[in-house]
């Protein structure tokens, strides 16, 4: 995958799952993850690896308790969403980590 494809196959994920935490009124989400991540991104006067690098901890949203699959499974359930809601996180995660692979190729490690 070059880093162009890469970069707008992330920026779409974060664009989706944006879009969703909106629907389900997660809007701390939206704002403080997604929203942001994907404006670094759009930031072409960081260098590549930076952008990405710094997307990838600014989506960093899984993990346990208080995490974004903690309560916002539910409010996508109550508006039946929750099909969108599997579809956009796993590509959130997939993507994330095809990033973060990609970041460790080019660094070496």
């Amino acid at each position: 995958m070059t880093e162009q494809e890469l970069v707008r196959r992330f920026h779409q994920a974060l664009t989706d799952i944006s879009a969703l935490a909106e629907a389900i009124g997660e809007l701390h989400w939206k704002r403080a993850f997604f929203d942001k991540a994907a404006w670094t991104l759009e930031n072409e006067s960081l260098p590549f690896e930076e952008r990405l690098e710094l997307a990838c901890e600014q989506s960093h949203v899984f993990g346990g308790m208080g995490s974004w699959n903690d309560s916002p499974p539910f409010s996508a359930h109550e508006h039946g969403l929750s099909d969108e809601f599997e579809k956009t996180t796993s590509a959130l995660y997939e993507i994330r980590s095809t990033a973060m692979v990609h970041l460790r190729w080019k660094s070496g490690k």
